[in-house]
């Protein structure tokens, strides 16, 4: 298996429906996978119900709740670091949303969560970043995938990830990946597991042309 150091987005982790992720990141690991997790908010303290909850918290990292002062000095740093990439993150993140004044902004607040993820991905020299769902946490991912650029994944699984206001931004999160893999159930099919276990696309990490980052 890729020695490659990988990273996990979810939008929060751990959570009651998300015991197949802990499964997933448990066997990569069993496979010799160095990866991080990181989860955009943490879970409220009744969605921690276990010891297996609890080591789970305290080993993600979590992007948010962030102050106003973190925020716009990661910011100046990351500016700083890189004004090319920065700047593209923040282009690409302005076009990657549906219509309206609403979506402009959520737009915003997500490059701000992504800067703040990079950051952390980048201390940690992560080369490549996988996402659960094509929810706001993908936009945070695709942010942060952009400014340094690596490598980035995604798995879809079911209607949440096809419907608005996730279904009509998927096709650029396809394409921006190196890989997606779908999780299914039916006649025939496995129980649930991530197609891209055993997936050489884990290898061969490389930066994206032009990153400087």
């Amino acid at each position: 298996m890729s020695s490659v150091k990988t990273a996990y987005l979810v939008s929060q982790y751990p959570a009651p429906s998300h015991t197949f992720i802990r499964r997933e990141i448990a066997a990569l690991r069993k496979r010799g996978m160095k990866i991080d997790i990181f989860s955009v908010r943490p879970p409220s303290p009744e969605e921690v119900m276990s010891d297996v909850d609890r080591a789970d918290c305290e080993e993600t990292t979590y992007l948010l709740p962030a102050g106003i002062h973190t925020v716009l000095g990661n910011n100046v740093r990351m500016f700083l670091r890189s004004p090319t990439a920065y700047f593209g993150a923040l282009a690409f993140s302005l076009r990657h949303r549906n219509r309206g004044v609403r979506a402009l902004m959520y737009a915003i607040y997500y490059f701000l969560e992504g800067m703040l993820l990079a950051e952390h991905l980048r201390r940690r020299g992560v080369e490549h970043l996988h996402n659960h769902f094509a929810n706001a946490a993908s936009h945070v991912a695709l942010v942060a995938a952009r400014y340094l650029g690596i490598r980035l994944s995604l798995t879809l699984h079911g209607l949440c990830d096809f419907d608005f206001p996730a279904g009509p931004l998927l096709g650029d999160k396809i394409r921006e990946s190196v890989f997606v893999a779908c999780a299914r159930r039916g006649p025939g099919a496995p129980p649930r597991a991530p197609a891209h276990c055993a997936s050489s696309a884990w290898g061969g990490c490389r930066r994206r042309r032009g990153s400087s980052v």
